[in-house]
């Protein structure tokens, strides 16, 4: 009876390490200073905070790539360490030194990114709208002014650390848009993307806003969805679930 006592709670610990869930954390802007003009409260975290929190985190996660994730939730080979990764949404410049920081860390990111806006003239709409709410004279040109990553922003990453998924062609919702909409959005941005050597078949969707029919194109199209969901991954390679980067570190 000892023995069998023993077994069963060998085989609690092997399905409880199986499963143990990998954590995908989703951030937007890193700076010194908050700017309301060109940042969300909600996006921004402070470059201190940020640095203070990952190294709270590496106490108890490994960082680990997008791809690598997703490997591990494919195969069914038990977890004995925690898991986590860091993704960036929308291509902000300001996170520059921060990803410069990271891979002196040897920690490994991945960026979400809209391609139209490389351009150094275009920018989500949305950008203007909170824009406007603090500095109603501001000038399109001076809103967008070193805004988002340039391409040569991206080639300077170091691709033993940096991966280059899809956050569609622009800023929009994806359940606004038809289908034939959205593919275009999802095939204009991969066909710019397919030129980084860190490109990576995963989509992010902007504010997370999803349906089964965009996740079924996705899906058809080889791309993985990327959610912003709040829930952890478990065992389904198929849908990545993810988080906002926490302020403060509990566990």
């Amino acid at each position: 009876m000892k023995l069998e006592r023993v077994v069963r709670r060998i085989k609690k610990l092997m399905v409880f390490c199986r499963f143990r869930p990998i954590r995908v954390f989703c951030l937007h802007q890193i700076s010194d200073f908050f700017d309301p003009v060109k940042c969300y409260e909600g996006d921004w975290v402070s470059t201190v905070v940020f640095k203070q929190t990952i190294e709270s985190l590496k106490h108890s996660y490994r960082f680990i790539s997008l791809t690598e994730a997703q490997h591990k939730l494919k195969t069914n080979v038990i977890r004995l360490k925690r898991y986590a990764v860091l993704t960036f949404d929308d291509g902000y410049a300001s996170i520059v030194p921060s990803l410069q920081w990271l891979e002196h860390q040897g920690i490994p990111y991945a960026l979400f990114v809209n391609a139209k806006y490389f351009d150094g003239v275009s920018f989500s709409p949305h950008i203007l709208k909170n824009a406007k709410l603090h500095s109603n004279s501001i000038e399109n040109q001076q809103l967008v002014k070193g805004l988002y990553l340039s391409i040569n922003d991206i080639k300077e990453r170091s691709y033993q650390y940096c991966q280059i998924g899809s956050h569609g062609f622009e800023h929009v919702d994806a359940t606004l848009l038809p289908a034939s909409g959205f593919i275009k959005q999802v095939e204009d941005n991969q066909s710019i993307l397919l030129g980084f050597n860190g490109y990576i078949p995963f989509y992010a969707y902007t504010w997370g806003n999803h349906s089964f029919e965009t996740d079924r194109i996705l899906k058809e199209m080889d791309i993985v969805p990327v959610l912003m969901d709040g829930q952890m991954n478990y065992d389904n390679p198929n849908i990545i679930h993810r988080e906002l980067f926490p302020s403060s570190v509990t566990d």
